[in-house]
């Protein structure tokens, strides 16, 4: 439990979740909340990453999940109040 909520404190600090995905080698799991009017989580949205073998860097993954954040953040604008 104590892990859990280490993981969900980070979260709320950054913003966002990246590590590795439990179900598959070679992917990494990009997640965003999507935030209602209160600030409380009411969804989450991940990209499953699949890493690439000529990827240098994280560059590319980088701009995923700014596209992810984007997304959700416009999500959370039009959630009713």
């Amino acid at each position: 439990m104590a892990e859990a909520e280490a993981d969900l404190a980070e979260v709320r600090r950054q913003g966002f979740r990246v590590a590795p995905s439990r179900q598959a080698v070679g992917v990494t799991d990009l997640s965003v909340p999507v935030l209602g009017p209160s600030g409380d989580a009411m969804a989450v949205l991940t990209c499953a990453y699949i890493e690439h073998p000529g990827d240098t860097g994280a560059g590319q993954r980088d701009a995923t999940l700014a596209c992810l954040v984007r997304l959700a953040r416009s999500l959370a604008l039009d959630l009713p109040t």
